[in-house]
């Protein structure tokens, strides 16, 4: 695990042990009822794995080194929610950020490129626990669910030719939240959440190959990366 992720994780723990003072004297707040909707938009930090590392094979023989690897960056986005059981909560988000990645072709560092990320996500969210948090009961929920994730490259070049490759990958996710009441249909959120993406690479291939010129064809290796997003938003129960 990078160690960025490992020093995220620490701070959380540290900042929740904060947080819970004793139960004695905590409010409780009453569970949305089935059939209820709310809706959280929220702010956080995307930490995203590498997008591609690895030989690029062309089909007479050449050989070419690609590394892109994109670093933290803002996500935006809103999550919306249908409680159909009693604990259990059907949950759909949407979320984009546009991280500066890092950019290595032929072994040589070039300028970054802008990896655009959004995300569609559909699962359920189980209310596990409750814990006490100044003075009020929050529930903690633990869920996952489905991925679909939209990637483009942007100021993206190869050989000199500026190349605007896309992809489509489907993935899956966990996530945990705490919500912290402030109102009785007004809580704050904060989410930590974990996707495994299996990355298809789109045409970045057939547009690679197009700017090698020579009439050539490009193969590249896909895989599976991984995408960590810290977040805060304000629930608002419907």
């Amino acid at each position: 695990m990078p160690r960025i992720w490992r020093k995220t994780f620490v701070l959380l723990g540290c900042a929740g042990a904060l947080l819970l003072p004793s139960s004695a004297g905590a409010q409780s707040i009453p569970l949305s009822p089935i059939g209820s909707f709310w809706v959280t938009p929220y702010l956080g930090v995307g930490f995203q794995g590498e997008y591609y590392d690895d030989v690029v094979q062309f089909s007479d023989g050449g050989t070419d080194f690609l590394r892109i690897n994109p670093g933290s960056g803002l996500v935006y986005g809103v999550q919306l929610g249908y409680r159909f059981r009693p604990s259990w909560t059907l949950h759909v988000n949407l979320a984009t950020s546009s991280p500066d990645a890092e950019y290595v072709e032929d072994l040589k560092l070039r300028p970054d490129v802008d990896l655009r990320t959004s995300q569609l996500e559909v699962g359920v969210l189980y209310d596990l626990s409750t814990f006490p948090v100044g003075g009020k009961i929050a529930p903690f929920l633990l869920g996952g669910g489905l991925s679909l994730t939209f990637h483009s490259l942007d100021r993206f070049t190869w050989g000199g030719q500026f190349v605007d490759p896309s992809s489509t990958s489907i993935g899956v996710h966990g996530l945990a939240a705490l919500d912290i009441p402030l109102a009785p249909k007004v809580s704050l959120r904060g989410q930590a959440k974990f996707a495994a993406i299996s990355l298809s690479l789109g045409d970045l291939e057939k547009k690679i190959a197009v700017a090698e010129g020579g009439g050539v064809t490009a193969t590249l290796d896909s895989g599976v990366t991984t995408y960590l997003v810290i977040s805060a938003g304000v629930t608002f129960r419907l």
